[in-house]
């Protein structure tokens, strides 16, 4: 299962991902702003729904990972008895 948000994006093809480290950042973007841009454009001008990795979508969904928090209460229940 993938731990963040864009470790998600990155496995299911469903975005861009643009790295900012903190306020050191903004002055990345601000030089390399019209590279980035063009680089989403290239995926925007591309992308298709058909290529959606949809089998991470699912290891977090809601009936998913509605499971999950109910195994880990039951399992806390279990302990406190």
């Amino acid at each position: 299962m993938a731990s963040t948000d864009r470790e998600v994006v990155r496995e299911t093809s469903v975005g861009y991902i643009l790295n900012v480290s903190g306020t050191s950042g903004l002055d990345m973007i601000g030089r390399m702003f019209t590279d980035e841009m063009s680089t989403f454009r290239t995926f925007a001008d591309t992308f298709a729904p058909s290529q959606v990795v949809r089998s991470t979508f699912e290891e977090y969904s809601t009936h998913s990972v509605t499971g999950e928090l109910a195994d880990a209460l039951n399992t806390a229940l279990r302990r406190g008895k």
